[in-house]
């Protein structure tokens, strides 16, 4: 799988923010079917930060596949009235090469067809598409965690289609917190330039 450190579809500069500016944070380190993952919630540390910059913030730390749902729900919901948006996602991945998904805490092994206990990074992009220019999305996982499961997944994230005005930052976990603290919730900062 080709590893590249930084996908983005817009360059954006951190500005102060709006009351309706809003951001998710999940992180998961431990799973129920899959090995551990260091550092996996330390992206929701940064969401002081994010307060403190304006952002309304929800977090979960170690969420199962229906917290995650819901979550995700709500944020989309509420992003139809937000000036910025911003998730951060750190834990295990995977793919099947063009497509990807976050893995919750209670998900089975992922397979090609065993796939409902994850979250499509795809719908997480057209969701944050609806402030471009103004989104952001950090994703915390190990490029070293390459490993095949079965024939047609492995774990890491594919080749993404990032939608025009969506800034997508890959880091390791224990930096998606950083990203996220000293680049997006500072104002005046450029990301690109950050990372």
């Amino acid at each position: 799988m080709r590893h590249i450190p930084l996908i983005t579809a817009l360059s954006l500069c951190a500005v102060p923010a709006a009351a309706d500016d809003l951001a998710l944070l999940m992180g998961v380190s431990q799973y129920d079917a899959l090995s551990r993952v260091s550092n996996g919630t330390e992206v929701v540390d940064a969401a002081d930060d994010m307060r403190t910059a304006g952002f309304e913030v929800s977090t979960a730390t170690n969420p199962t596949a229906q917290d995650m749902r819901r979550l995700l729900n709500q944020f989309a919901q509420a992003a139809d009235d937000a000036d910025r948006l911003v998730m951060g996602l750190s834990g295990r991945f995977v793919t099947d090469g063009t497509q990807s998904w976050f893995v919750a805490k209670d998900s089975a092994e992922p397979s090609l067809f065993g796939l409902q206990d994850t979250i499509s990074l795809d719908a997480v992009m057209r969701v944050l598409a609806q402030t471009p220019g103004q989104a952001v999305l950090v994703l915390g996982y190990d490029q070293g965690d390459d490993d095949d499961l079965g024939l047609y997944m492995q774990e890491g994230i594919g080749v993404l289609d990032v939608p025009q005005g969506v800034t997508v930052v890959l880091a390791r976990p224990d930096l998606a917190d950083a990203v996220l603290s000293d680049a997006v919730a500072s104002p005046g900062q450029n990301i690109i330039a950050f990372v």
